[in-house]
């Protein structure tokens, strides 16, 4: 039986026995277990009922938020690890309904399964050292014909206008290292605008919608806008968004959800505690996101609105196409249920994971899994031999999304990490060495089940600019993403005959709004324009 079957069956209990008269009251065992029914024919009952009868007499009226307690109590240590409980009754009132919050939404009991996963995936990774890694097959944009990149975009353009396609975001993750303590997507990285990452990407949305929306002399256009995010960055995400008039789109069309989080654990797998009231807990990673887009109610609002696609990218990438129509129209002819970007990987040392067939199952090799000797190997035309640099910007059908999140293996990484915790007196301390394991999923994880993964090369000067180091570092920094995006607003009004005065160094910013993809400047041919600027 499942905990929440539990807790109603307690809560079912507890209200008869409100409603009853405490001379007719039954029982608390024949309140928790069926007509019929002995405590040893379904141990779950049993454990609840026990749980119930060691903090309550046999005549005693349980009080709904205590049975609760007890139910969780009682999961708990089905599981085995009803230690978290050792505190918990010198807790004060507002602290023990924190920690039952808490507890209640953890799958304590799917822990052990979870563990043996992320051992398992431990051994297979050992077992495909010697693997053999080779190439998928790619598309480079760049050397496409412009009959075929304009047919990609026609077929994308079009399904979107049918609203088949959706758009998701990865926004979990803080701005800790920029030296922030908001979420990632709020983050201003220097623009003369001043716009957050949220806000470019917003208008991009709001901007496709337009242009696709004349083009097919539709009223409106919707693209719905999926944002998932952590428990750190949920409520300030939502409140930044509503602070900003959901950058001019519809409410309705924004769907904010949390990817889920996962207890930190022992090697030898008891869950650890960050205080007396809390578990210590961490996000189970991108891969995360099948499971919560089934949990959340995500893939049915996708099935309500008749999404085919989805169009998932980075919230810390200023350069991402979001809605990307060439890319989604190359991904519907293909008939792919798993498209990536890549970027080529040119220096041998850069620390980015590659799309690779491993033993003949697509898939994704962390640059720590490929030996230095294949990592230096070359092609014939001299380019590295595996060289697609994936930037976690993905097009996956719904159809995909729906296995992933029900049908497919999931799998769990081992990260080995120093976890404060505390002691068995309840006091916190920080470890010397690591302590513990957090469990992760990552987003190409159950690649390997589709029988394809098609691969889009992309221009990286055109579309990625990492954003992950403090300011001032010189790569993968808010300096260099502005650059990136200057850079590239300037190649437009080149390419449209703008003449560009001022300091070359001073940067270039073109609204979204003015144009999603350098569509729509033909007025700046020939026109002066002074750096630094914002056209808007």
């Amino acid at each position: 039986m499942s905990s929440s079957g539990l807790k109603g069956l307690v809560r079912s209990a507890s209200q008869q026995a409100r409603d009853t008269p405490p001379a007719k009251q039954p029982s608390l065992l024949s309140q928790v277990l069926r007509p019929g029914e002995s405590m040893e024919e379904t141990a779950e009952r049993k454990t609840v009922a026990s749980a119930i009868t060691r903090t309550y007499s046999s005549d005693q009226h349980i009080n709904p938020e205590d049975a609760h307690i007890a139910t969780q109590q009682a999961k708990w240590e089905k599981a085995g690890q009803g230690h978290v409980f050792k505190f918990f009754n010198g807790l004060s009132d507002e602290k023990k309904k924190i920690f039952i919050n808490q507890v209640s939404d953890i799958e304590v009991e799917n822990l052990a399964e979870f563990r043996q996963h992320a051992l398992d995936t431990e051994a297979d990774m050992k077992d495909s050292v010697n693997a053999e890694l080779l190439a998928l097959p790619s598309v480079s944009l760049a050397d496409s014909s412009e009959e075929e990149r304009n047919r990609w975009s026609s077929l994308g353009r079009k399904l979107i206008s049918e609203g088949k396609v959706g758009v998701l975001v990865l926004a979990g993750g803080q701005g800790s290292r920029l030296g922030s303590t908001d979420p990632k997507g709020m983050y201003d990285i220097g623009l003369p605008s001043h716009k957050s990452l949220f806000q470019v990407q917003g208008e991009k949305i709001r901007k496709l919608q337009l242009l696709i929306g004349k083009e097919f002399n539709k009223e409106s256009v919707v693209i719905p806008w999926y944002v998932m995010t952590s428990p750190a960055t949920h409520e300030p995400t939502v409140n930044f968004f509503q602070k900003h008039d959901n950058f001019g789109l519809n409410k309705d069309n924004i769907l904010f959800f949390q990817q889920g989080v996962l207890p930190a654990m022992t090697p030898e797998g008891q869950v650890l505690m960050e205080s007396k009231s809390r578990v210590f807990v961490a996000p189970d990673g991108n891969g995360g996101l099948y499971r919560a887009l089934k949990s959340k109610g995500i893939l049915d609002d996708m099935h309500k609105r008749g999404v085919e696609y989805v169009a998932q990218y980075c919230v810390d990438n200023i350069l991402s196409k979001v809605g990307d129509p060439t890319f989604i129209g190359f991904t519907a002819e293909r008939q792919a249920h798993v498209a990536c970007k890549s970027v080529k990987k040119v220096d041998p040392d850069e620390k980015v994971g590659l799309l690779v067939s491993r033993n003949g199952k697509p898939g994704v090799a962390e640059y720590s899994e490929i030996s230095s000797e294949l990592t230096k190997k070359k092609d014939s035309n001299g380019d590295l031999f595996l060289r697609a640099g994936h930037i976690c910007i993905n097009c996956f059908s719904v159809d995909f999304l729906n296995k992933a999140a029900s049908e497919y293996k999931t799998k769990f990484h081992i990260a080995r990490k120093k976890i404060p915790t505390i002691d068995e007196n309840g006091k916190k301390f920080t470890p010397p060495k690591e302590n513990g394991w957090k469990l992760e999923q990552f987003i190409f994880d159950p690649f390997e089940y589709v029988k394809e993964v098609v691969v889009f090369e992309v221009p990286r000067e055109q579309e990625f600019s990492a954003l992950k180091n403090p300011p001032g570092t010189k790569t993968d920094s808010p300096d260099s993403s502005r650059q990136d995006l200057s850079n590239l607003h300037k190649g437009w009004l080149n390419k449209r005959g703008a003449v560009i005065k001022g300091d070359a160094t001073a940067l270039c910013e073109i609204s979204p709004l003015y144009s999603y993809d350098g569509e729509g400047l033909e007025a700046v041919k020939e026109k002066e324009y002074d750096l630094p600027l914002y056209l808007q």
